[in-house]
């Protein structure tokens, strides 16, 4: 396969500098970089991540202490007397209507 790839013209002047000490085209020193880009660093699938993600401690400075109780700060925002459910229902039930009707046009344009 034939590919052809821009890069900046510091980067570029890197490789032919390195192609020139180690006397080898521009070209294999690339492939050399890509081939170790790929073999020492292998894509993981979502599985491993989401397991390397739950198994890290806890980072310190994402942790900040309570100031004040929680149960009053919900108690606070459930008392919004702009807040109308009955209509916030109906506008909820517009929307899913027209996600499920985007999802139909989608599996009727997909053939499923």
């Amino acid at each position: 396969m034939t590919m052809t790839v821009t890069i900046p013209d510091g980067l570029a002047h890197q490789v032919q500098e390195r192609a020139r000490l180690w006397r080898r085209p521009p070209e294999d020193i690339v492939l050399d970089i890509l081939r170790s880009a790929f073999t020492e660093h292998p894509i993981a699938d979502v599985d491993e991540v989401v397991a390397r993600i739950k198994s890290a401690p806890p980072n310190p400075h994402n942790i900040r202490k309570p100031h004040g109780a929680l149960a009053d700060v919900l108690r606070r925002e459930s008392e919004d007397d702009d807040f109308d459910l009955d209509m916030w229902n109906r506008e909820w039930a517009a929307v899913e209507a027209e996600i499920q009707a985007i999802n139909r046009a989608n599996d009727l344009a997909e053939s499923r």
